[in-house]
């Protein structure tokens, strides 16, 4: 297993030609890296079909407007940069804004040769997500829709769930809320900032919380709505909601159980002794 420092080391500069064909490309670098940890990729046509799939030891993570990859992790582009999309190395730095990563065939690219690794840093056009190295395992549970949900809960959570709020001037990673026309979808323009909303639905995308607005099919990051009222001051959120309305009865007070029968027939009898007394 190499260690990322050790797999710069060996590859920048150099052209990592895996299958022997048209040079060297995108996913020779990424084979290569996936190699080198153990935890080989299978075949793709192009770097875009690693978009969307865990493999074994390999976790997708969808691209959002609040996360970054880390280091070791494989950043897929989607068709917006080319037909077969694109995929390289992060190494780092990343933030929600750009990321560096170790690349082949993005300077100089063309189709029949390729061209070398290369350090370059990007923004997140065209940026799917990424596969994130698990260390040979991917771990993946299901949610059974019972009460209480987990937080977070398995990627791909969806939550029939309504209450109200209203657009926050900025959401959790301090952009200007925005539409979208589903979770990590297309941006739709602004929305309207300190507008009233009621959420008719959840979905988490295994990093964020999406909400969709009723009524319609608009979308906007749970992030970006503030969900405090008179009951709950400190906010509400699609997990919140969801365990409010199904959490179980609470047991009953005890100032609400019934008497000792016992007891109280053993008092009644000392009393009866006493008034005998008398």
């Amino acid at each position: 297993m190499s260690t990322i420092d050790d797999f710069i080391a060996q590859s920048e500069g150099r052209c990592l030609d895996l299958d022997h064909m048209y040079g060297c490309q995108c996913v020779d670098l990424a084979d290569a890296w996936a190699i080198a940890l153990g935890q080989p990729l299978p075949p793709v046509m192009g770097a875009k079909d690693f978009a969307g799939n865990n493999y074994a030891g390999w976790q997708w993570l969808p691209n959002s407007l609040t996360n970054a990859p880390v280091p070791g992790d494989l950043v897929v582009w989607d068709s917006g940069i080319g037909p077969y999309g694109h995929v390289a190395l992060c190494i780092g730095p990343a933030d929600a804004n750009t990321f560096t990563s170790l690349d082949q065939n993005w300077n100089g690219s063309n189709a029949a040769a390729g061209s070398p690794a290369a350090r370059v840093t990007h923004n997140y056009f065209a940026v799917a997500g990424w596969l994130h190295p698990t260390g040979g395992t991917t771990t993946t549970m299901t949610w059974d829709g019972a009460y209480p949900m987990p937080d977070p809960p398995p990627s791909g959570t969806t939550v029939p769930i309504t209450y109200v709020g209203r657009i926050l001037p900025q959401d959790g990673s301090g952009h200007t809320p925005a539409w979208f026309d589903g979770p990590d979808g297309k941006n739709l323009g602004p929305a309207p900032i300190g507008a009233g909303v009621t959420v008719a639905e959840g979905a988490f995308d295994g990093v964020n919380w999406w909400d969709r607005i009723a009524p319609g099919t608009w979308w906007l990051l749970d992030s970006a709505i503030d969900g405090r009222d008179g009951s709950h001051p400190n906010g509400q959120t699609p997990v919140s909601a969801w365990n409010e309305a199904h959490k179980g009865q609470p047991p009953p007070s005890t100032q609400n159980q019934a008497p000792d029968l016992t007891a109280l027939a053993s008092q009644l009898r000392a009393l009866a002794h006493q008034l005998d007394g008398n």
